[in-house]
């Protein structure tokens, strides 16, 4: 299948850059072994929700970030944030890319063999099928609420002493939200009633609008990605149906969300502002979407969307060559996790808007610019912090994949780690390290708090007084 599928992207490919003529840098090469390294775990993986799940759906997903691009440029003129130089045949963000992609993998093998021998007992119990839906719509309808609140808030009133007493609710809003999409949807998979599919689509189909009115993408298709995730993870087989659903969406979703985003921006209204003229807004955003209709829209759009092989162009170029290596600070956040900041005086590093500023890609300074882990690595070490730094995340996500082995035994605690994991680190890969992994942190512990009160034994149904008893013991 590997041979195969490899041949096959290679003739493919092949006969594209022909056609084309391009000028300037070709990335058939570069786009050649990239693939070969994500499509590697056809050799090895027997099982797809076993120790190399991880591994196994973020392959897909980095193709996506680091050649999707590239790939467009054959049929499109696609924007990018640099312009690799036309010179060699692979530009030093291609093997940036390459290098630590290998290093990556290496350590998620490496960590996956060695951890999945013993299993983790205490993530074998499962909860019942209504603490599943109920626990998970309050999740949801917690995370909807802490979402409208921190999007339609000012940088002033989260800074205020009321915004300071508020914003950790909002974040533990946030932080519940995946996880009662993770509930809903597994206890959807697992009795398949289409009384909960209904539930499923009509929460999926809220969240679309919702994206747009919020200015955010990541708000509109969250709640179909984890759906996707967790479909994958629980029948352990690609979801190829949702998939081509997703991809008709994306296509479609993309454009009017940027028209949207591009008619208050005209307007110079941030979120709040626009919502006191919200029909008038999204006719002339529908207007403006239908100027510029079609599918190579939406492709444009999501390839600008994804993209991250330009920007590591960008800071394989540029760091150390009048922009300084960061040498660690932008990290500075990860060992306070557990410490509240009415305790300490917390560092707080916004990665994005800091590449930013450093790099003066942006108009607005404030505007934040994702580096992604693999450039924030290179960004802050150099070539050889950017390649052990990989190897060491390959090496915590295959910690992860082997200790929560949904081939040995399936239950929701060990679903909702898998997919806190995928979500925050693969799909969010681009977002700065040190606040992904802080988020992981604090999203397992929580998950293991729920787990405590509502796994059962086989035929047991918890009661009130039961939950209340291990949370105390807890405690």
């Amino acid at each position: 299948m590997f041979l195969i599928g490899n041949l096959l992207f290679v003739i493919v490919l092949a006969v594209i850059d022909v056609a084309s003529g391009r000028n300037g840098h070709d990335p058939f090469l570069y786009l050649m072994v990239l693939f070969a390294i994500c499509t590697l775990p056809l050799l090895f993986v027997r099982e797809t929700h076993g120790r190399f799940s991880l591994l196994v759906v973020s392959c897909p997903i980095l193709f996506v970030f680091y050649g999707v691009n590239d790939v467009l440029t054959y049929f499109m003129d696609i924007e990018s944030y640099w312009r690799a130089p036309d010179d060699g045949l692979f530009t030093g963000g291609e093997v940036a890319v390459l290098l630590g992609l290998s290093l990556w993998m290496a350590g998620y093998v490496l960590a996956a063999n060695a951890s999945h021998k013993t299993q983790a007992r205490y993530l074998v119990r499962d909860w019942k099928t209504r603490s599943l839906v109920w626990v998970g719509l309050v999740c949801i309808a917690l995370g909807i609420w802490a979402t409208w609140g921190f999007q339609l808030s000012s940088p002033e009133s989260r800074n205020s002493q009321m915004g300071r007493t508020v914003m950790p609710l909002i974040v533990l809003g946030r932080m519940l939200e995946p996880v009662g999409v993770v509930l809903l949807s597994y206890a959807y998979l697992k009795t398949q009633s289409r009384t909960l599919l209904m539930l499923v689509l009509g929460v999926a189909a809220m969240k679309l609008p919702l994206g747009i009115i919020l200015n955010s993408k990541e708000i509109g298709i969250s709640f179909l990605a984890i759906f996707m995730v967790t479909k994958w993870l629980y029948d352990g087989a690609v979801p190829r149906r949702w998939l081509a659903i997703a991809a008709m969406v994306v296509v479609f979703y993309f454009p009017l969300a940027y028209a949207y985003r591009a008619t208050i921006g005209a307007r110079h209204l941030d979120v709040a502002h626009s919502m006191h003229n919200l029909p008038s807004l999204m006719d002339k955003a529908l207007s403006l979407n239908e100027k510029s209709a079609g599918v190579s829209s939406g492709m444009r759009s999501f390839a600008a969307r994804v993209d991250l092989k330009s920007l590591m162009e960008l800071i394989v170029a540029r760091t150390g060559k009048g922009v300084p290596f960061q040498e660690g600070h932008t990290f500075a956040e990860l060992p306070y996790v557990f410490i509240p900041r009415f305790i300490a005086d917390k560092p707080s590093v916004s990665a994005g808007q800091l590449f930013n500023r450093e790099f003066h890609i942006s108009a607005d300074p404030n505007t934040y610019i994702s580096t992604s882990f693999l450039g924030e690595l290179y960004w802050n070490f150099s070539w050889f912090g950017m390649a052990s730094g990989m190897f060491a995340v390959g090496l915590t996500w295959g910690l992860i994949g082997g200790k929560a082995n949904m081939a040995q035994r399936k239950s929701v605690t060990r679903l909702l780690i898998l997919v806190s994991a995928i979500y925050l680190f693969a799909i969010r890969f681009e977002t700065g390290i040190a606040q992904q992994y802080i988020v992981f942190i604090r999203s397992v512990a929580m998950i293991f708090l729920l787990h405590l009160v509502f796994r059962t034994r086989s035929g047991e149904q918890p009661s009130i007084r039961s939950s209340v008893s291990r949370v105390r013991a807890f405690i």
